[in-house]
């Protein structure tokens, strides 16, 4: 583990008025309660005790009779831990109650396409990308699988449970060495192939999971689904790209605010991404489409995507997923990384050629990665360790110029086209 903050900073409380504290207590369980379970929220309190009963626990807030911990106090209710809801209607987090291990419980309805017991489910493909043989590759970096049971009442539903898992920059990166291990993390994982066999059928490709076929999501015509078995993923977007960063903090942290401890109580300690590494994971693996194994030219339809400047997303032709995974993954970085710190600026030729308007012309997921490693190998050891210098916001540059202009008179505007021209 990293070298850690030595102390341990409580967070503070605000303390309201008597009269305040009434007002809230008036709100609860009205159409103004601020606080109270949001209508996706009482699906799973319903499933509270059935997933004790299961082995997860759920956190205080969807207990049943939950009674507010701020109630009768005058504690601002945000302050409180039980007031966080998630955004997500379709995951929660639990603890699993044998270790205390924190984990995502996903909820899967099944579909017409999409059928949770067939092969082509997202539970069926962790539950394969978990096997011991595949896990132990330490280019797969697929969300693991730990769990699965059925949802009670729900025909064919089933809860899904991996690792609790946090945004890949949580906390941000700092140096120039750890937007590159991010990148070769994500460059490694792209393609899958699964065989009716069970078997792993090794090709070459886009390291692992361009290696065993299969691009980031897709929603596919039914005229168009393949009968099994390779699946097609078309969304490595932001947020479907998570970090472990257990090896960064020293005991459990909550996951609505993550930069606060289980409790609530106390901001946690989190260390260094350059002093112990991290990996990064792909998540959500639901709207997959199979291909058979050997298929030399995969097609798919479909407009479903997080990355919406795709080309082919914009058009109702039969198109090749995997070069639309290279676009996506080449329009992430350049949006989130390049065009924020202008410190990884020498890898925009490669950014250009992921983001090619005509597919034929992006390269493939192999050749992306050998592209990446000759840029990092020419690179000065000195330049690696550098720090990210985030670029200035918006507006704020030419704010400053015009200042400056104006401080200095007009016979600055001759340097000051010369500066721009340099930019």
């Amino acid at each position: 583990m990293s070298a850690l903050p030595t102390s341990r900073q409580k967070r503070p409380r605000f303390q309201i008025t008597d009269e305040e504290a009434t007002a809230f207590a008036a709100e609860d369980g009205t159409d103004d309660d601020t606080f109270g379970l949001q209508v996706y929220e009482t699906r799973w309190a319903a499933y509270y005790e059935y997933l004790i009963d299961t082995g997860y626990q759920l956190r205080p807030r969807f207990r049943p009779g939950w009674v507010r911990s701020w109630r009768g106090t005058n504690h601002y209710p945000e302050d409180c831990e039980d007031s966080w809801s998630r955004v997500s209607n379709n995951t929660l987090d639990a603890v699993r109650v044998s270790d205390g291990k924190q984990v995502m419980i996903k909820m899967i309805l099944p579909s017409a396409e999409y059928p949770v017991g067939d092969d082509q489910s997202e539970v069926k493909i962790l539950q394969y990308l978990s096997s011991p043989e595949l896990r132990s590759d330490t280019r797969n970096h697929a969300v693991p699988y730990l769990d699965s049971f059925p949802i009670p009442g729900v025909s064919g539903g089933i809860f899904l449970v991996t690792p609790l898992l946090v945004p890949w920059n949580k906390p941000l990166l700092t140096t120039v060495n750890e937007a590159v291990d991010f990148m070769r993390q994500i460059f490694e994982v792209r393609e899958v192939v699964l065989s009716k066999s069970g078997l792993l059928i090794n090709q070459q490709g886009l390291a692992f999971l361009h290696e065993h076929r299969v691009a980031h999501r897709s929603v596919v015509q039914p005229s168009f689904i393949p009968p099994k078995p390779t699946r097609s993923f078309r969304d490595c977007t932001p947020p479907n790209i998570m970090m472990n960063w257990s090896p960064l903090i020293d005991e459990p942290f909550h996951p609505v605010r993550n930069e606060c401890s289980l409790d609530g109580e106390y901001y946690i300690r989190v260390g260094i991404r350059t002093e112990t590494p991290i990996r990064y994971y792909f998540i959500d693996f639901d709207l997959a489409t199979y291909f058979k194994p050997g298929v030399r030219h995969p097609r798919v339809t479909g407009q479903a995507g997080r990355e919406r400047s795709v080309p082919e997303l914009n058009s109702l032709k039969r198109y090749n997923p995997y070069k639309v995974d290279i676009f996506m993954i080449g329009a992430f970085l350049e949006r989130d990384l390049v065009e924020k710190f202008p410190d990884l600026a020498f890898l925009r030729p490669l950014i250009h050629r992921m983001m090619s308007p005509r597919p034929r012309n992006r390269p493939t997921a192999a050749k992306v990665v050998r592209m990446f490693q000759k840029i990092i190998q020419k690179r000065p050891t000195q330049n690696l360790n550098k720090c990210l210098t985030p670029s200035p916001p918006p507006g704020v540059l030419d704010s400053a110029l015009v200042a400056l202009r104006n401080v200095l008179g007009q016979g600055f505007l001759m340097v000051l086209g010369l500066f721009r021209r340099m930019l």
